[in-house]
């Protein structure tokens, strides 16, 4: 059964070059602040006139010598309420800066379709680097990227943050009998908060959606399925299309939806929380209507679970029809956690197989790194045949370039140009084609040395304990230690900005004095071993009970305080990095979090708390270096 409905995804040609006619590439911009813009070439007088003429005569233009590019620097390119459309156009590549940093946005309440990227009949398009934002009223026809018709097209790392409709469809229903919309790529796109479906292939064979992130959509994550009934090409199908290596969650209907389509191959997926909107609906649902049927369709190797604590996900898997025939469903794949169940199956023929699996893949825990040093990267990946066994790192997002020194070791070091967060994926593919992915995210600093002041930020944030455990946290003075009797005085320092992987090469608290205090004083100072230190609350023995969990204490014997206001050497703690080390080189670190000071002993010292003068409330001093 399984070798009579194998796969075979057609060759997406390469896209254009950009540099097939003279006149490439045409650059935009606008002028000053003005309505107008201009689309300069690479030879040639500019065009010039609003954002919709100059693109779409670009467009031809190129078309018509040949193709090249039409290149978007940094910043928002505003269609206003216009929308492009382009017509029988080839070869062309609409570039940008990368997602976020070219914007293509535009708002219409038009009752026609508005998309931004109106395409009929283009061919050997490429769509990359940039952000698709339509605005609008619902209407469920106009999308954000719509092809209607169109092979050999690419799209890759797009944002969709806004649509009227779907994010990106490829429609070959339309025009005559010879419209199609084969052979295409989407890859490494993000598509989020939007009211349909996040990409559709209607009536569209051999395309390839890839390693994309799809969000809190209102339709489908992904959708494959046949025309209507009263279609100008009646019920043709999607067939022979992959869905490989995406992360989608919470799709208000199904995960991903075939319909009446066949042999489509959906591997390698995490598919999370669907039937956000739309309650029964499941991870993966493969159905027929209309009479048409739905055969040889492949899932292996995916996750659909649901994480939520109120489950909405029914099941991971769910073959709706006895007209599905021969759905072969690999032995990989993962349909635990799901509100309903793992599978149902009312398909007919269905293959549940054994043997192969997809690759195991761990890219680690999310990680620090500098531009120095980089950051090492420790993925796991084992597999159980056949060989070879290929691995390989590549950027899905990030603030600029990274280099690999080696892209194709499991272990290796990633290089990066600027600081900024970065998703890293490391891809496995075993020597039968099955392949899987996972991310890690990669915060990186820039190296060198650091020095942080972080001082008390609230009245909460210090507090004494009494010796029958009551926790005052405003009180105008902080009595290290006694009072009326010995106490525990706790300060909390939130948003300390210590990255992962730091070594912290001095520390130390600063006060003030808020009296004149002479008595012989022995304290002893330590850090709550926490890897974000709870905020003080005024239950009882709320600071003493950390000091089981807490740093070897630092013992401190201040010299006499005998001047008000006074915040020297006497007012300021023994070096407690080696204390702070521990912390923040705990598993529950993360940059940000907040560390908790304990103080203990006998004698008194009396320093301004927070409420007391707050410009004079202790400072947390840091310095740390990222190799």
């Amino acid at each position: 059964m399984a070798a009579a409905v194998a796969v075979v995804l057609g060759a997406v040609a390469a896209p254009p070059s950009g540099a097939d006619s003279p006149l490439s590439p045409y650059t935009v911009a606008r002028v000053g602040t003005s309505t107008t813009y201009t689309a300069t070439p690479g030879s040639g007088p500019a065009v010039s006139g609003s954002l919709k003429a100059v693109v779409e005569t670009a467009a031809t233009r190129l078309t018509d010598g040949g193709g090249g590019s039409i290149r978007f620097g940094s910043g928002v390119y505003d269609l206003g309420s216009t929308w492009w459309e382009f017509y029988d156009i080839f070869g062309v590549v609409f570039e940008g800066a990368g997602i976020g940093a070219t914007v293509i946005t535009n708002s219409s309440s038009a009752a026609t379709d508005t998309e931004p990227f109106d395409m009929s009949g283009a061919d050997r398009i490429t769509i990359r680097d940039l952000t698709v934002r339509a605005g609008g009223p619902l209407r469920s026809t106009s999308d954000a990227i719509d092809f209607d018709g169109g092979d050999f097209v690419l799209i890759e790392r797009v944002e969709v943050s806004g649509s009227r409709a779907r994010g990106i469809i490829f429609d070959g229903k339309g025009g005559d009998d010879i419209t199609h919309a084969d052979d295409n790529v989407v890859r490494d796109c993000y598509v989020h908060d939007i009211p349909g479906d996040g990409i559709e292939l209607l009536a569209a064979s051999r395309n390839l959606v890839e390693g994309c992130r799809i969000t809190g959509v209102g339709g489908y994550g992904v959708r494959i399925t046949k025309s209507s009934t009263t279609a100008t090409q009646p019920n043709k199908p999607s067939d022979d299309n992959t869905v490989r290596g995406n992360m989608i969650d919470q799709a208000g209907r199904d995960g991903v939806f075939i319909n009446s389509s066949n042999r489509n191959r959906i591997t390698a997926n995490r598919i999370t929380n669907s039937s956000d909107d739309v309650t029964s609906r499941d991870g993966i649902r493969i159905s027929a209507s209309d009479g048409r049927g739905c055969n040889g369709n492949l899932v292996r190797a995916n996750v659909a679970t649901d994480t939520q604590e109120t489950k909405t996900q029914a099941y991971g898997l769910n073959i709706t029809s006895s007209s599905c025939v021969g759905t072969i469903v690999g032995s990989d794949n993962v349909f635990t956690g799901n509100k309903a169940g793992t599978v149902k199956n009312s398909g007919t023929g269905t293959v549940f197989e054994q043997g192969n699996a997809h690759p195991s893949v761990a890219a680690g825990t999310d990680i620090s790194g500098s531009t120095t040093t980089g950051a090492a990267l420790d993925g796991t990946v084992t597999d159980d045949g056949p060989s070879p066994l290929v691995t390989q790192w590549s950027v899905l997002d990030g603030a600029a370039g990274v280099n690999f020194d080696d892209a194709s070791a499991v272990d290796t070091t990633a290089r990066f140009a600027e600081a900024g967060t970065y998703t890293l994926r490391l891809t496995a593919t075993d020597g039968a084609g099955l392949s899987a992915a996972d991310d890690v995210r990669v915060v990186v600093h820039p190296g060198g040395t650091t020095v942080l002041a972080v001082p008390i930020g609230q009245s909460a944030d210090d507090g004494e304990e009494r010796e029958g455990g009551a926790v005052t946290r405003s009180s105008k003075n902080l009595e290290l230690v006694t009072d009326t009797s010995a106490q525990v005085i706790g300060l909390r320092f939130a948003s300390v900005q210590v990255p992962r992987g730091a070594t912290v090469t001095s520390a130390h608290v600063q006060l003030t004095a808020s009296a004149v205090t002479t008595a012989t004083t022995n304290l002893q100072v330590r850090f709550q071993l926490s890897g974000n230190a709870p905020a003080i609350s005024g239950s009882a023995f709320n600071l003493s009970n950390r000091l089981s969990s807490s740093t070897t204490p630092v013992s401190w014997s201040p010299a006499p305080w005998s001047v008000v206001g006074a915040a020297g050497p006497d007012q300021r703690t023994p070096g407690l990095a080696a204390g702070l080390q521990q912390v923040v080189s705990g598993p529950d670190w993360n940059v940000g979090s907040s560390v908790l000071v304990l103080v203990t002993g006998a004698g008194k010292r009396t320093a301004w708390s927070w409420d007391g003068n707050a410009a004079a409330a202790p400072v947390l001093h840091v310095t740390y270096t990222i190799p």
